[in-house]
Formats: C-alpha cells, sequence, structure tokens
C-alpha cells in the first residue's frame, strides 16, 4: 500500500511539471486586441518538427487579421512550438526556397497573436525579409 501511495504521488507531480512546462511559453504580453507589445520568438531549435516547415507561400498569401484558430490551421497547420489550446499566441517556423539550390533557404518565424476573442488580431515576422517574401506579388500579375 505505501508503494502504491508513493507512485501515485510521483505521478501526480510529474504531472504537475508536465502541465506547468505547457504553460511556460515565450510570451509576447499580447494585448485584449491581439497585439504584441513585445513580440518575442521562440528559439528555432525547439521547434517541432524539428527545422520547421515549407510551406505553400501562395497560401500564406491568405493570412488575414480575424481568423479564429481553426481557420488559421487549416492553412498554416499546427502551431510549432507546442502551444497549448488556450494560448493566445501560436508560433511557426517556415522555411522559403530563394534560390536554384537547395541550400538557397530563407528561415522565418511567425508570430500569430490572438484577441480575446481567440481570432488573429495581427502577425509578427521575425525578419523583414520573410514578411516580404509573403506579401509581395508573385512575378507576372
Amino acid at each position: 500500500m505505501t508503494i502504491n501511495r508513493k507512485w501515485t504521488a510521483t505521478l501526480a507531480v510529474l504531472a504537475l511539471a508536465t502541465a506547468v512546462q505547457g504553460c511556460t511559453m515565450v510570451s509576447s504580453q499580447a494585448t485584449d486586441d491581439g497585439h504584441a507589445t513585445n513580440p518575442d520568438f521562440p528559439r528555432a531549435d525547439s521547434a517541432w518538427p524539428a527545422g520547421g516547415t515549407f510551406p505553400n507561400v501562395s497560401e500564406l498569401r491568405s493570412l488575414n487579421v480575424g481568423m479564429t484558430k481553426d481557420q488559421l490551421y487549416a492553412l498554416a497547420g499546427p502551431p510549432h512550438f507546442n502551444e497549448v489550446n488556450g494560448t493566445q499566441e501560436w508560433d511557426y517556423l517556415f522555411n522559403f526556397r530563394t534560390g536554384k539550390h537547395k541550400s538557397d533557404v530563407l528561415r522565418c518565424q511567425l508570430k500569430a497573436v490572438f484577441d480575446k476573442d481567440m481570432q488573429v488580431g495581427a502577425y509578427y515576422w521575425n525578419l523583414p525579409a520573410c514578411a516580404d517574401l509573403v506579401t509581395r506579388e508573385p512575378a507576372g500579375r
């Protein structure tokens, strides 16, 4: 009986530690209207999947303020930094091919900040070149 109580107590402590760890994420001091007073990006080496993803740029051009979490999820996939449902910000690590060679890649982080109604209030890129790449019109238009 004593061993079972010790295991139960140990498991409870581990569960609590895991729950707290999931809540201790990078915070950008999000406001109620879905903006960040200090956009802060998580360390790129903590992304999952490791190294980020190669998104469809034309789909990312559809990102809009006012999108719900479900709409953002459908467009960009799940957030890459272990954000939980109740968080007010989602972070992504994207890779964009910029040249003819495989090594010609621009690594970018995108942060979506949600307002009090859990709709996107603002998007932030870690580098201006990333925002430029996604927002510029495709050639031939």
